[in-house]
């Protein structure tokens, strides 16, 4: 790999981190802070809010750590960082269409929403699972030391409770 392609990796792989996943899950946590105090929030909804800030302290942890690996270490990093991206990307759409804006119609919108969607993936705790499920892998096996062993065990026990939350459709 050229000096170049290394530059462009290294920057794609920051980028992905900073402006990408770290960005739209902020943005996912200030739709639902701005409409938190409305009455009938999906339980859901409010389960995976609760986890976000979790999420964004290890992604900007990642961030750091991320910038001082060599090239190789960088690359393996890539499909793991997209697919966790694509999974905060489809949750900040359905969070932008379905949290409670002036009427209580919050159902129909999340119905509509995931529609065309096929299983839990689709659904605001599958979402999440699977973005909980790629940033564990990132901190147990691609960018070991940058969670605390607290921050893993809560993402764990997070991952189980996403698993087993009842269906929020």
């Amino acid at each position: 790999m050229s000096g170049a392609e290394a530059a462009f990796v290294i920057g794609l792989i920051s980028g992905v981190i900073s402006i990408g996943v770290i960005s739209i899950v902020d943005a996912i946590k200030t739709v639902y802070d701005a409409a938190q105090d409305a009455k009938g929030q999906p339980d859901a909804f409010r389960q995976v809010a609760a986890r976000l800030p979790l999420v964004i302290k290890i992604l900007e942890s990642a961030k750091a750590r991320a910038q001082s690996l060599d090239e190789t270490a960088q690359e393996a990093l890539e499909p793991t960082l997209k697919s966790c991206k694509v999974k905060a990307e489809t949750l900040q759409e359905i969070f932008h269409k379905v949290v409670r804006k002036d009427d209580d119609k919050w159902y129909d919108r999340y119905k509509k929403a995931v529609k065309g969607a096929l299983g839990k993936q689709s659904r605001v705790e599958g979402l999440m699972e699977g973005i909980l499920k790629d940033v564990y892998l990132l901190v147990s096996e691609k960018l070991m030391g940058t969670a605390t062993e607290a921050e893993v065990e809560e993402i764990k026990e997070t991952m189980k409770e996403m698993k087993d939350m009842p269906s929020s459709l």
